[in-house]
């Protein structure tokens, strides 16, 4: 009993700590649709382009291994088709520079903006804007250094209106304040064929948020098993308390033994009180439970974070700690109900013992 405790509580500020480097915010408002079966020919770049004019904010990856030649010699690195909302939608800053543009985009230059890993592994400097670098045998320009969070992979991002390909997965911008909720962002994207039928589409900040609702979902466990442990002991304490008092009302009238343990009266009134709340606080958790359960239900399958399509960088988190998390939540929860046990049968055991020398004392007194 006493190692299960501090083993719990470590548990528990592992959770928060998992909760807390999720960071929803980030997720707000992101829309990943990824194919749902192999197969799909995928979405052309232009009719992405003419999507957001009319629409809302969308962008893709399309990778590509590349040679680039520069100052340092060749390297083998991924270029990453896309578009210019890629930057706002990712939230990655810009270290150097800036991200290339629309205008770029639509007139077809070869604007290249280097990750952090890139830019120092084959410039060993991030201060690149105006630099210029070979790729595929091409001249590029280099207008910006962002950082995007992946320290082992060299990443070079390009217009795709030059690199070409298609579209697979997807990442949207919706804004539920400006009337565009995710219901409709679902049916705008039917316009680009990508409908639930063919695309598993998720709601990125409900995943991240699973991750704070796991630690409310453990917390909320321990207040209940701790409202049950308080209601044992109030229980077992009343029910003695009654029973002294049945057993004093067969040589006393009720008003003298009012009299006589009037403090006793208020306790045990005091005692019932305080089990009605307990068990209304319960019910009320109960029911944040089960509504936060149902949701989850709900939720997609997180295997589409795993699948193709790119938005690796944005969906590391979860793919790394996923796993971890739920673990340390099942673990937790068995713990906390071996706790609850292993206390539940101390009290009964105990309480009852002591309240009735204190009833006997009492009396005796």
């Amino acid at each position: 009993m006493r190692l299960l405790i501090p083993v719990s509580a470590l548990l528990l500020a592992a959770l928060f700590a998992l909760a807390f480097l999720a960071r929803p915010e980030q997720y707000r408002n992101l829309l990943l649709a990824s194919p749902a079966t192999d197969g799909l020919s995928g979405i052309s770049t232009e009719k992405i382009e003419r999507f957001c004019k009319d629409r809302f904010l969308i962008t893709y990856e399309i990778p590509k291994k590349e040679t680039v030649d520069a100052v340092r010699g060749g390297r083998q690195v991924t270029t990453v088709g896309t578009n210019c909302s890629y930057r706002n939608l990712m939230g990655y800053p810009i270290l150097n520079g800036s991200f290339f543009t629309k205008a770029a985009w639509d007139a077809g230059q070869k604007h290249a903006v280097l990750n952090e890993t890139a830019a120092y592994d084959i410039f060993g400097s991030i201060n690149l804007s105006g630099q210029t670098l070979k790729i595929g045998g091409e001249p590029w320009l280099v207008v910006g250094v962002m950082q995007d969070g992946d320290l082992e992979n060299t990443r070079i991002y390009v217009p795709s209106s030059v690199a070409g390909g298609v579209a697979d997965s997807l990442l949207a911008l919706v804004d539920a304040d400006g009337g565009k909720t995710e219901a409709y962002a679902k049916n705008a994207l039917k316009e680009l064929d990508v409908s639930e039928t063919n695309y598993q589409i998720v709601n990125l900040s409900d995943i991240a948020s699973m991750y704070w609702e796991r630690f409310t979902l453990a917390w909320e466990t321990v207040v209940c098993i701790l409202i049950l442990i308080f209601m044992r002991y109030q229980a077992v304490s009343l029910k003695s308390s009654l029973r002294f008092y049945k057993d004093r009302l067969r040589q006393r009238y009720l008003r003298e033994l009012f009299a006589e343990n009037r403090t006793a009266f208020l306790k045990s009134a005091g005692s019932a009180s305080l089990l009605i709340t307990s068990v209304a606080a319960i019910l009320c958790i109960l029911r944040q439970i089960l509504t936060v359960c149902l949701k989850w239900q709900s939720l997609p399958p997180e295997s589409i974070l795993f699948g193709k399509g790119g938005f690796d960088a944005k969906t590391a988190y979860f793919k790394e700690y996923d796993l971890i998390d739920s673990a340390l939540f099942f673990l937790l929860l068995i713990l906390l109900v071996l706790i609850s046990f292993l206390y539940w049968n101390y009290l009964s055991q105990n309480k009852g013992k002591q309240v009735r020398q204190e009833m006997k004392s009492k009396s005796s007194a």
